[in-house]
């Protein structure tokens, strides 16, 4: 049963079986959260109540109870299956400081956590606690494949796991319509999924709908003529074009969101495009650190944009994307944040379905099969289409967990082959947040990145003070 329903079909699409595909020991394809909470009530000595908290918490989830199986038939598709073994100690567990608690040994515990593959003979999830952080603090490390939920995914089951949380609000796997048609397969087992030939030839079993077909055919060709037309080779010397190891190095850095919002008059956008902009800066900045170019360099970023579900869709991942030009060769701050700003303008005006940046959306119109079959080899070919992925998440109401304040989030974001560096944007109780996964092999001191953004945009500040506000956002050159 899932949310009080018999479960029809718990196949896997084919975009979530693509991160099944292209993940290996260096790449993990996990993403998730880390929350920062306050010190415990006073009195309190230990965390062992939260755990247990969080235990019975993730119990009341059905979600957190599924786990993976592949099909015998067709042997190129997999579905969500419940665990009857499933043990919520075996999810959750809590770690303790070894030193003094600060920011190093924070960012270097999440490092060593995401660095880590999940057990695929479980639910595709963890939740980790680190006590003793400074001033009594701890964090709360949600860690999913990207298989099993997407970013929205994880942000509704942190609330759901919150203080005052519903676990009904957690995706379901994807076909439990609220029907019971299918609950009982023709092999008698309760529950398991029928075999469907659509999992295997995905469009292609729309042969006997003609029209339907072309309408498909057309999208994908539209779709995939976009995102061929903008691949291409990196130049040489290209620091983010490179073998990733499994190393990972994690920072954070934060600034509030009131100073972003007051360069929107000036600069025009959203407050992420500013968030971008910043960071684009900082990724200049780190670029002349290390004694790179960045007026030759061309960063592209690829930025997921989240996609309303329908009532019956629960996959694990329903969103597509932006391709964004980052414009790190613009010496000029100011300039800078307008060239995002006109950029992502120009793409929502579009649609994310029509550009460079629908590769998932591409992915989900290929059969099964060929996804299976082919999903390595287009992961390393994703190189060509982008640098980085840059996530924009907003928690819009605070959050509490076991009456503890929630003050930081920062989202966790994973690495391709040949891309040694992904940052995560939050927005959250007045700041914005940025996360910077790295390979630490070719991304050294990712502090600096970090501290890279708070400064500038104090330049960006300064330099706004002195100038009129625009009337018009230039369209990027």
């Amino acid at each position: 049963m899932e949310g009080g329903t018999a479960v029809a079909n718990w196949a896997l699409s084919p975009l979530d079986i693509s991160f099944l595909t292209v993940e290996s020991a260096a790449i993990p394809m996990t993403i998730g959260a880390v929350a920062v909470l306050a010190a415990e009530p006073e009195g309190a000595t230990d965390r062992w109540p939260l755990i247990e908290l969080l235990r019975t918490r993730a119990t009341e989830i059905p979600r957190l109870r599924r786990k993976l199986r592949s099909e015998l038939f067709p042997p190129v598709s997999a579905s969500w299956a419940e665990d009857r073994a499933f043990r919520a100690d075996a999810h959750v567990r809590l770690h303790h400081t070894v030193g003094g608690g600060g920011s190093e040994e924070l960012n270097s515990w999440i490092a060593r956590i995401m660095s880590q593959r999940l057990d695929r003979s479980r639910p595709l999830w963890e939740l980790h606690v680190l006590d003793g952080l400074a001033d009594g603090r701890a964090a709360m490390l949600l860690k999913v494949h990207h298989a099993f939920l997407d970013g929205l995914g994880v942000g509704a089951l942190a609330y759901a796991l919150a203080d005052g949380g519903s676990p009904d609000k957690v995706p379901a796997p994807a076909g439990t319509n609220g029907t019971a048609n299918g609950s009982a397969g023709g092999n008698g087992h309760h529950g398991l999924p029928r075999f469907d030939p659509g999992k295997l030839l995905g469009p292609l079993a729309g042969l006997a709908d003609p029209p339907a077909l072309a309408r498909t055919a057309a999208r994908a060709l539209s779709t995939a003529t976009g995102v061929i037309t903008h691949m291409s080779t990196a130049g040489p010397g290209f620091p983010f074009d490179t073998v990733v190891s499994p190393a990972r190095g994690f920072a954070t850095s934060s600034v509030a969101l009131e100073d972003l919002r007051g360069l929107r008059t000036l600069c025009g956008g959203s407050v992420n495009d500013i968030g971008i902009g910043v960071l684009s800066g900082a990724l200049r900045s780190w670029l002349e650190l290390h004694h790179y170019r960045p007026d030759d360099t061309r960063l592209r970023a690829l930025v997921p944009v989240g996609r309303a579900r329908s009532g019956n869709d629960g996959s694990g991942n329903h969103f597509s994307a932006f391709l964004l030009h980052l414009p790190v060769h613009l010496a000029d701050p100011i300039e800078r944040l307008r060239f995002v700003a006109g950029e992502m303008a120009r793409h929502r005006a579009a649609g994310a379905e029509g550009g460079a940046g629908a590769l998932a959306g591409l992915t989900n119109l290929m059969p099964a099969a060929a996804v299976r079959l082919g999903g390595p080899m287009l992961a390393g070919a994703a190189s060509k289409l982008f640098d980085m992925l840059v996530t924009t998440v907003p928690v819009p109401r605070p959050l509490a967990i076991g009456g503890c304040a929630v003050n930081e989030i920062y989202a966790l974001t994973p690495l391709g082959p040949n891309q040694p560096l992904a940052i995560g944007c939050s927005s959250y109780a007045g700041r914005m947040h940025y996360g910077f996964t790295v390979d630490p092999i070719v991304v050294p001191n990712p502090e600096q990145l970090a501290a890279a953004i708070p400064a500038q945009l104090a330049v960006v500040r300064t330099i706004a003070g002195l100038r009129a506000p625009a009337v018009k956002v230039p369209a990027p050159r």
